[in-house]
């Protein structure tokens, strides 16, 4: 699994359960994609490398802390997920 299947893995299963998934502004692709929860209060990052979470009521990105830092782990997240949607 390459890290761009792990993080579309990831932002599928977040817009499933309700959260807003950004990809692009402006109709082109942002540098730093987020998914914001459904209470607004909660935001993920995915940058190249790492996943970053924010909470409110700071939700910008260099208030974010490292939820993961390398592909292993993001991999492992999106392994996950999947595991978790197939026995919903």
């Amino acid at each position: 699994m390459t890290y761009k299947q792990a993080h579309d893995i990831i932002m599928a299963h977040l817009e499933h359960n309700g959260w807003t998934v950004k990809r692009r502004h402006n109709g082109r692709l942002m540098n730093v994609p987020h998914a914001t929860s459904p209470s607004g209060r909660k935001r993920i990052y995915f940058k190249a490398q790492a996943i970053y979470q924010a909470h409110a009521p700071h939700l910008d990105l260099k208030d974010a802390r490292t939820v993961t830092y390398d592909t292993v782990s993001i991999k492992d997240w999106a392994r996950a997920v999947e595991s978790k949607n197939a026995t919903n």
